[in-house]
């Protein structure tokens, strides 16, 4: 499976608050199709776009639209928290509920991780992961991340915080991937 991040646009975020399920234009390595947004995306994100979109906040260049390119489908959400602070950017993700399972976030992880490389702001990329999700550490670990701190969050609870140093980039395992569209 073949991936690529398509940047999240406002306008994508628009449409979403339109509409459960849509089709929209992007580009994509064999160049501009169509993808489709079903109902599971963005996912957790979702609760964020009425207050950005009302906001009138600028979208963060560094946040994009995981899309499976073969199936033309966008199928989950990975970015940085906000713009690089003092060096270091913090990174999330979620993969659609049905895509789950098939290496898709160690995938996307290690495109974003490709990206903020390139990034001349970035020394240090984080990641907060909760210690009931396993699943999201081991992603990390397959990316070359290791377990820093400890924190806590009204949300998830104790969460388990990790660190990367881009020039120790470990090769993902799972899918095969594309950099981001503009990289």
């Amino acid at each position: 499976m073949t991936l690529t991040l398509v940047p999240l646009t406002r306008a994508l975020m628009h449409a979403r608050l339109d509409a459960n399920a849509f089709t929209w234009p992007c580009v994509l390595p064999a160049g501009a199709r169509d993808v489709r947004f079903g109902p599971e995306w963005p996912g957790d994100a979702l609760v964020l776009y009425p207050g950005l979109v009302a906001a009138g906040a600028p979208v963060n260049d560094l946040t994009f639209v995981i899309v499976a390119v073969d199936a033309r489908e966008a199928v989950g959400q990975i970015g940085t928290a906000g713009p690089p602070d003092g060096g270091e950017a913090e990174i999330g993700y979620g993969v659609n509920r049905s895509w789950r399972g098939r290496g898709i976030a160690t995938a996307a992880v290690g495109l974003l991780l490709d990206a903020l490389a390139a990034h001349p702001d970035v020394t240090t990329v984080t990641a907060r992961t909760a210690v009931a999700n396993p699943a999201s550490g081991r992603v990390l670990e397959k990316n070359g991340f290791t377990p820093t701190g400890r924190a806590e969050s009204a949300w998830d609870g104790e969460l388990i915080v990790w660190t990367h140093q881009p020039d120790t980039h470990a090769r993902r395992e799972g899918c095969e991937g594309e950099r981001p569209a503009g990289s």
